[in-house]
Formats: C-alpha cells, sequence, structure tokens
C-alpha cells in the first residue's frame, strides 16, 4: 500500500490518483529483486551439478501407485525423484523351495485303506450262518439303488441308500465313503478320493499293496489270502481276498485311475463272493 503525498490517504497499488482529494499519484515501482549467492566453506570443493537434475513430482496413480518403479510408494519403494544410487537395496531374488519329487500315494493309500477300514465290524460267529437280510437278496437279484456321488468320478448299485461319510486323509485331500451294512451279517462299502496328481507308474504296485495291508492292519487277526494285480477297464488295480479273526472273507477290490482312487470292499457271513461280483459288475468309472 502507499500514502497520498498531498492527504496521506492509503492507496492501494493499481491507483494513479488519489480518489479522496484528486491529486495525481506516481506509478509504484517493483522492489529490485535480491541477489543470491552460494558460499562454498574453505577448503571444500563445490559439489558438482546432480547428473539426475532436480527431483521431478510424479503424480500417483492408482491410489499410491508410482508410476516409474511400479510399485507402491507408500509400502516403502524408491520415491519420485529419488537416484537409482540412493534407493534403496534389495537382495537377490530366491526362488521358492523345490517340492519334494517322490510320490506320497503309497501313503495316501495306505490312510486312506485304515480310514475305510475303520468301519468294520465283527461277524456274528454261528455254527449255521443266518442268510443274507431280504435287501440284500435283492440287491443280488438286481435290486437296489443307483448310486452316483457328485464329481466322484464314479456311479456304483448299492443295496439300498447308504451312509455317506468324509474322511480327512492329507492336507486338501479327503476320502468320500459310501456305506450299507446290516451289523453282524453284512458290509458294503465304496471309497474315492483325488489326490490331486496322478500317480507314477513306478509307484502303483507299492500304492496297491499298500492299501490292502492297511486294510489288513486295521483289524486284529485279519490276514490277506490272496492279492492278485489285474487291470480294470483299463486301469492298474488289484483283487484282493482277506479273512477276519472270525474266518470270514473280505473282498476288496482298489483301482487307480491317474489320481484318482476307488476301493471297493465287501464283508458278510455268506454269499461274499456273489455280494463283491455284484457290486464289483455295476461299478462304472466316469473319470
Amino acid at each position: 500500500m502507499r500514502q497520498c503525498d498531498k492527504c496521506g490517504y492509503l492507496l492501494p497499488a493499481a491507483w494513479d490518483m488519489c480518489k479522496k482529494c484528486g491529486a495525481p499519484v506516481a506509478a509504484a515501482v517493483p522492489a529490485p529483486a535480491m541477489a543470491t549467492t552460494t558460499t562454498t566453506p574453505a577448503g571444500r570443493a563445490a559439489a558438482p551439478p546432480s547428473q539426475y537434475g532436480a527431483p521431478t513430482q510424479t503424480a500417483a496413480i492408482g491410489g499410491g501407485y508410482d508410476p516409474r518403479y511400479a510399485a507402491p510408494a507408500r509400502l516403502g519403494f524408491p520415491t519420485p525423484g529419488t537416484p537409482p544410487s540412493d534407493a534403496r537395496a534389495w537382495g537377490p531374488a530366491v526362488a521358492p523351495p523345490a517340492r519334494p519329487t517322490k510320490s506320497i500315494a503309497p501313503f495316501v493309500i495306505v490312510v486312506a485303506a485304515l480310514a475305510l477300514g475303520g468301519g468294520w465290524f465283527g461277524l456274528r460267529s454261528f455254527s449255521a450262518p443266518a442268510p443274507l437280510p431280504s435287501e440284500a437278496e435283492a440287491y443280488i437279484d438286481g435290486g437296489g439303488v443307483l448310486y452316483a456321488p457328485f464329481n466322484q468320478g464314479y456311479s456304483v448299485r448299492l443295496p439300498s441308500r447308504p451312509t455317506e461319510t468324509t474322511l480327512p486323509i492329507a492336507d486338501g485331500i479327503v476320502l468320500q465313503e459310501a456305506a450299507v451294512e446290516d451289523p453282524g451279517n453284512y458290509e458294503v462299502r465304496v471309497g474315492s478320493m483325488d489326490m490331486g496328481m496322478a500317480v507314477p507308474a513306478e509307484n502303483i504296485d507299492a500304492a496297491l499293496h499298500g492299501g490292502v495291508q492297511g486294510l489288513a492292519n486295521e483289524r486284529d487277526g485279519t490276514e490277506i489270502k490272496s492279492e492278485t494285480r489285474i487291470e480294470y477297464e483299463g486301469r492298474p488295480a488289484t483283487d484282493a481276498v482277506l479273512e477276519d479273526a472270525e474266518g470270514y472273507e473280505v473282498r476288496v477290490l482298489a483301482i487307480i485311475d491317474g489320481s484318482r482312487v476307488f476301493v471297493l470292499l465287501t464283508h458278510a457271513t455268506v454269499q461274499n463272493d456273489t455280494l463283491f461280483e455284484t457290486l464289483r459288475d455295476s461299478l462304472e468309472l466316469t473319470a
């Protein structure tokens, strides 16, 4: 602000005359710019101009992402205008540890067999065992119900509607079991699981035998009477006969289809072979 030389009225810089007394007012002259100097302390050389130039402002995009580094600035990455030589040092990339190449298939199938066999019950020991219940007899004659669990890769005919059980086997692997039973007389069990990876050819025999051995180990006094390596519809399988502590047979069919494993089991006081063959012949693999 200026003052009028005549009346002392305060005048804005844009006025060229005093609007109070009418006296002319000289135009405002801007003050000269102050010169600045840089002093270098004695004995110290002046720093050379930066090869990177003055820092520039880079607009953040995506809610705080620095486009020059393609990384979130808010997470501690180099900020705009920081020379690469001043950026924090990042260690060399470390590759994740390699996954073991040895298949866990034999172990998984053994555990699955133990889980499936965990539902066994002791059969009655009579000098003259009672005949099979009417539903089992009707099943052998072609009756029963069609069982096709969702996304399990198979369908099968069972004597009646089964009890379904999901049994955890290993990390991310479960055994889906369906069982029809008349405690003390007979039982029919079907199990399936997907291991997530195909069983290597060199491990197939060990996996199949391990599963049968696991079933035998599940009940004291149970022994393997025979074990025959076969192919079921072009897939590696084993057909095994076990004998429980009371002298009754257990029939088992285990099949490996890529990453899937299927196990069929029958256990009965009478007609167990016929019961098993009925179950086996009704099996259809859809995977």
